[in-house]
């Protein structure tokens, strides 16, 4: 009687990180399997691309720092690399965040205004209490925070009160959440916070590494692993570091990529609904069955 083997694919599952380039005025594409033998230029031409995020219908938003704007490239199967303008007249808006609900955060350094777009687009003032930030990102309970570059803190915003959430932090510019939800935060003098999650989320940080130069971004991949960029005032000497995820997550890092230009953001695109591989022993076959849909052949 033969025997079959199911193995998940997650465990080799390819996503996309996209890094936007100021100093190239370019969004770069990398698939994090290959790091930065796989670079290619997803949309080149933008005005200074800071702050991206995806929503849950796999479209990707990306803060034009120069020109005041909010590019939309949309998702409908394949990603589009040809950006619609979702929202202008902004000033200098460099950090996004999106919630379950896909409303669009944005943080305006020209003015320290927090804003808030609906999926369709109309604004409102979510806070304007002068948040110079860098670096949004959500809880899973749906609370905000944002990274105050100027002041040296982390503000929480739930139901849309502000407290602060921490002080005496380096400059923190780039915060993501990790499966478990602790937050990190990158500082720009070269430190890596940790806020620990307990059940309740530590407002005291632990330092995770340091002496890493000028840091502005973090992201995580579905399989754990870190990735933070730093900016190097040197043309094409910007880096992208990566925090290995074994069971335990490194703080050593090694470089993804490198050889890029300006203040670096970074977003990881959904993983699509994944495979399933299913190997017959006997036959010294293996066949990818999609769990989304299965198709007809060709006729």
């Amino acid at each position: 009687m033969s025997a079959s083997f199911i193995l998940g694919s997650s465990a080799i599952q390819a996503e996309n990180l996209f890094v936007s380039s100021t100093g190239f005025s370019t969004i770069y594409k990398f698939d994090t399997l290959l790091g930065g033998a796989s670079q290619s230029t997803f949309k080149s031409g933008l005005a200074n691309p800071f702050g991206m995020a995806f929503d849950t219908s796999g479209n990707l938003f990306a803060a034009g720092y120069g020109n005041g704007s909010i590019y939309k490239f949309s998702n409908t199967g394949t990603l589009s690399s040809t950006p619609t303008t979702f929202a202008s007249g902004l000033n200098n808006p460099t950090a996004l965040a999106i919630d379950s609900n896909n409303n669009v955060f944005e943080t305006d350094y020209g003015s320290g205004n927090l804003y808030k777009f609906t999926s369709g687009g109309s604004q409102s003032t979510f806070s304007s209490s002068t948040i110079y930030s860098f670096g949004l990102a959500f809880d899973t309970s749906g609370n905000l925070f944002a990274g105050n570059a100027n002041s040296g803190r982390i503000d929480k915003f739930t139901s849309g009160v502000q407290t602060i959430f921490a002080t005496g932090l380096s400059i923190p510019y780039g915060l993501a959440f990790d499966a478990t939800g602790n937050l990190f935060a990158a500082g720009a003098t070269g430190t890596i916070y940790k806020f620990n999650n307990t059940g309740t989320l530590s407002s005291t940080p632990t330092t995770f590494a340091t002496g890493l130069g000028e840091l502005n971004s973090v992201a995580f991949d579905s399989l754990g692993n870190m990735y933070v960029t730093r900016t190097v005032n040197t043309l094409n000497s910007s880096q992208i570091y990566k925090f290995s995820n074994t069971g335990t997550l490194s703080s050593t890092p090694t470089v993804f990529a490198s050889g890029l230009d300006g203040v670096l953001s970074l977003a990881v695109q959904p993983v699509p609904e994944p495979s399933t591989m299913v190997l017959v022993a006997g036959g010294l076959s293996a066949m990818w069955i999609s769990m989304r849909r299965r198709r007809s052949p060709s006729r």
